[in-house]
């Protein structure tokens, strides 16, 4: 869909309900793919959706802006460099501005509701620019840069930084500080890989899930806090039934123990239960994530091995007596 671009004013009257225009409407499924091409009358499904596209406009064609109405029935926007005046970080500029200034710029957008509806519509639209390229533009946030090049980091993500801020600056003429690409970085990651506090609340559904498609495996789980709520995650037992069986069956009975760090925003230790088999490979047999490593959580993890590989032994024996 393309859209003109030209310095104009609707009229107030027009997109009225006694109006039979038929006006473009702004589709966020595919308009936000492609290049964001603004004209008067365009339709936009609600007032959020409005916003975004301004964002988007302001950052591909280098300027930046300041809200002189910003609610849910109109939002209005001037340039940033309207006028010479200070730039309040909290209220932008006045709308009415009194300064003397040759340095101004009279683009402007403005969006308003329609009547019995959540559609906004461009009502007034003035798009040329007489200020320069804004190299450093703060509608270009982290949220912004994690949507935008979230694929990327879905295929390197352990791209540099450094060469991020480059890409960036190529692709949208922007210059972005360092810790804003690290959050930016960040918020990609969680949108690829997911929150971890959502993570951690679904550990009961992956429990449940292991036994139900791998019955015979062993899962436990123990939290901290019951007495207290909310409770906290403090530990995890895992032994799936084809380790434990194929230790017992094809593995040298030598047990190997080690622990180390987890890296990332949540500390812990993991615990792994190794042994060898015929052909001298690496078996895993159980592996547990617990708070720290000491003597407490050595205890119960190799406690709930024991009572894994008896079990496997006892019912092994049981067969072999019932088939004698």
């Amino acid at each position: 869909m393309i859209y003109c671009l030209m310095k104009m004013e609707l009229n107030s009257d027009c997109g009225s309900d006694n109006e039979q225009t038929e006006y473009p409407t702004f589709n966020q499924q595919t308009d936000f793919r492609k290049p964001i091409n603004l004209c008067l009358g365009l339709k936009f499904p609600n007032h959020l959706v409005f916003k975004k596209a301004l964002r988007y406009h302001a950052i591909e064609n280098g300027y930046d802006y300041y809200f002189s109405h910003n609610g849910t029935k109109r939002v209005t926007v001037y340039c940033k460099h309207r006028c010479a005046c200070a730039w309040v970080k909290k209220r932008g500029k006045l709308p009415a501005c009194k300064c003397e200034s040759d340095v101004t710029c009279n683009s402007k957008v403005h969006g308003k509701k329609l009547k019995a509806e959540s559609t906004f519509q461009v009502k007034s639209l003035r798009l040329k620019h007489t200020c320069s390229w804004t190299y450093f533009n703060s509608k270009v946030t982290s949220e912004f840069l994690a949507e935008k090049y979230v694929e990327d980091f879905r295929l390197e993500p352990h791209k540099k930084l450094q060469i991020f801020i480059q890409s960036v600056f190529k692709d949208i003429g922007v210059e972005i500080k360092y810790y804003k690409a690290y959050y930016a970085k960040e918020k990609a990651i969680k949108m690829i890989y997911g929150n971890d506090e959502e993570q951690y609340k679904r550990v009961w559904d992956y429990t449940e899930t292991i036994k139900k498609h791998n019955p015979g495996s062993s899962m436990f789980v123990t939290l901290s806090g019951i007495d207290k709520p909310p409770p906290y995650f403090q530990r995890m037992y895992m032994c799936l039934d084809g380790c434990k069986k194929g230790f017992v069956a094809g593995c040298r009975l030598v047990v190997g123990l080690d622990g180390c760090h987890l890296k990332g925003a949540y500390s812990g230790q993991l615990l792994v239960a190794v042994s060898k088999d015929r052909n001298c490979n690496i078996f895993p047999i159980a592996w547990a994530v617990v708070e720290v490593e000491n003597k407490d959580t050595w205890t119960w993890f190799l406690e709930l091995l024991m009572s894994d590989v008896e079990s496997v032994i006892n019912d092994n024996t049981h067969i072999k007596h019932k088939d004698d």
